[in-house]
This record gives C-alpha cells, structure tokens and sequence, in this order.
C-alpha cells in the first residue's frame, strides 16, 4: 500500500475490497455446514465484522491517516452516514474524520461483501441434492 500521505481513492477501494473478500471468505467458509444455506444468510454476521474491521481500522483509528482518506478520496458514503447518525460528540476535526472514515471504509466493504453475495453460485448439491448424502430414515423404509 502506498503511503498514507497519497493514498488514492482506487488504494482505499483495494483495501477494502480484500477485507470483505476475508470476512465473506471466513464467516462464509466457517458456517457453510449448514447445508442448503447461502451466503445471504450470513450477511448479519458479514455485517457485524464489517463493523469491526472499519471501526479497528489504522485509517480511522489514527487521526493524520483519517485526514488523509478524507482529503485525498471519495467520502460520500461517509457524508451519508455522518448524515444518518450524526456529528461525533464531543465534536472535534480528529473525531469527524474518523467518523467519515468510519463510514466510509464499512460502506464499501459492505457494498463488496453484497456484490459477492449477489454472484455467489450455490455448488453441486449444495442443497441436499447430491447422491452422496445419506438417506434420511423415511426414504430408507421406502
């Protein structure tokens, strides 16, 4: 990653875009047992470390680097959730920015965790079609 100092818009989207491919790949992978769920039944879940990784994140935790996300790259999603909840209090430009960071980076992590929710295909007997499952004792008796 390049430094905080020229950050890039396209920087910050890639970073993003690799936090939610990790959170879609980990809750996704850690709950898939339950046969015949998809990806979009996790999405609470994908949502709840969204939240954490945005709100641990070194570009929202560290003021200089919140700055710089706010100086160098497209913020609206931050404005938008500025707009949703508020000004941070007490309000300072160090807790603003951090804010608008905030929301920023888990709008997009959130918008990737849903792109990859919405082009995930559901594997070969993923839904309890496939002829290596076991027969239930209904179908034994049969």
């Amino acid at each position: 990653m390049a430094s905080v100092d020229t950050i890039t818009d396209y920087e910050l989207q890639k970073e993003c875009e690799e936090i939610a491919a990790e959170i879609f790949a980990e809750i996704f992978t850690d709950n898939d047992r339950a046969r015949g769920m998809g990806p979009d039944d996790w999405e609470s879940e994908m949502d709840d470390r969204a939240h954490e990784a945005a709100d641990g994140h070194q570009f929202t935790i560290y003021t200089h680097k919140s700055l710089a996300i706010c100086a160098h790259c497209n913020t609206d999603m931050g404005e938008e959730f500025i707009d949703d909840v508020g000004l941070p209090k007490p309000f300072t430009l160090a807790s603003a920015a951090s804010a608008v960071v905030y929301g920023e980076i888990r709008g997009r992590i959130m918008d990737r965790i849903r792109e990859l929710i919405e082009d995930w295909e559901a594997p070969a007997g993923w839904y309890g079609d496939d002829e290596d499952d076991e027969e239930t004792p209904e179908e034994a008796q049969a």
